[in-house]
């Protein structure tokens, strides 16, 4: 796994999305923030250090459903899941849009 690799996978899921990496930090972290049209904001974050990857999606009004690891092969599949939580906070706070931050 390389680095290049983790960045390639998170860059195309979040075009599809509408979204943008906002941040990337030492080459290793890398931060999908999301905003809702109520205030709502929301952030999923990898980590891809060594042969390690860690995906957290957090909630600021709430809180984090902590760091899990994840191979390079299923971190599309844990990007949706994190996406899919982030829209199931959104509605329970009546949101009806989400934006790129």
């Amino acid at each position: 796994m390389t680095r290049r690799e983790v960045e390639k996978t998170v860059t195309a899921w979040s075009k599809r999305h509408g979204l943008r990496v906002t941040d990337v930090y030492r080459d290793t972290f890398f931060y999908v923030d999301v905003v809702d049209d109520v205030g709502g904001q929301y952030e999923i974050s990898i980590c891809s250090e060594s042969d390690l990857i860690k995906v957290r999606v957090w909630n600021h009004q709430k809180k984090s459903c902590g760091f899990i690891p994840v191979d390079l092969t299923d971190l599309e599949r844990i990007l949706e899941l994190s996406y899919s939580r982030i829209m199931k906070w959104m509605k329970q706070s009546n949101a009806t849009r989400i934006f790129a931050a």
